[in-house]
């Protein structure tokens, strides 16, 4: 199967029967379990939200033993986030951005590890999502970021609360939060990190990473923010593109991270 078909083969009922007898699951409203009571559980939640046609494939990043893609669906009734006000608002369309990890077997899929932010589709209350979710790749994950050191230097600055890691990023480049929001350009960008980074650095966990070229996705777990740590790991997604002078072009991030 084609992982750029992921959503429309759940709801259309075909992905299960294609995937091996054990295939594993996990998304951001039902935790994990088998794929063959899980998917069609996502399946009905997202059927009646989901705007006819408005599905849209963004990328797919492939590795030796997983695949990852990115889509972007439109959604009724959900959240979107006013910056200038400060506040969540309702809207009768929000886009909701996904990342799905396609864990392979031979020429099939053994395991999904779904991604998005909750925020906006649970009126505002995103669901903690408790981790570890991936497989821990521990070794493996840091010679990967060692191999692209934009992106390391990225979250050493995260972690140390430095808010000058604008400069990592293109002079067009964006970050694009879970609830789909952009900021672009280093400006704006200053702004996005002096705010999330109010209450210190992020120390972050990481399991896995799938590298295509100048793209790396990574599965993550936020175990600190500043001074206070979680209550237990949180997990999330990232993933990051290079443009062309080598710096961050992209940050595209897929969690339901709660600050405690």
């Amino acid at each position: 199967m084609k992982l750029a078909s992921f959503w429309s083969m759940l709801l259309e009922g075909t992905l299960v029967p294609s995937l091996v007898p054990d295939a594993a699951w996990d998304d951001p409203l039902n935790d994990a379990g088998p794929a063959r009571s899980l998917a069609p559980r996502l399946a009905a939640w997202l059927e009646p939200r989901l705007i006819p046609g408005d599905l849209q494939h963004l990328r797919t990043t492939s590795g030796e033993s997983r695949v990852v893609v990115e889509h972007v669906l439109g959604v009724r009734d959900g959240l979107v986030w006013n910056a200038e006000k400060q506040r969540g608002e309702k809207a009768e369309r929000v886009e909701l951005a996904t990342a799905v990890v396609g864990q392979r077997r031979g020429d099939t899929f053994d395991a999904f590890r779904v991604y998005f932010g909750t925020w906006a589709v649970l009126d505002g209350n995103p669901r903690a999502r408790l981790g570890p979710v991936a497989p821990d790749e521990r070794a493996a994950t840091k010679a990967a970021m060692d191999a692209m050191p934009i992106v390391r230097k990225y979250f050493d600055a995260l972690a140390a609360g430095d808010a000058g890691m604008v400069k990592l990023f293109e002079p067009d480049g964006y970050f694009r939060e879970p609830a789909n929001d952009f900021v672009c350009g280093h400006h704006a960008l200053a702004g996005h990190f002096d705010h999330i980074l109010e209450l210190g650095g992020v120390g972050i966990e990481f399991l896995t990473a799938t590298r295509e070229g100048d793209r790396m996705g990574l599965e993550l777990q936020t175990v600190q923010w500043g001074k206070k740590k979680m209550d237990g790991p949180q997990a999330g997604f990232a993933i990051y593109e290079l443009g062309e002078h080598g710096l961050l072009r992209g940050s595209r991030v897929y969690d339901s991270v709660v600050p405690p």
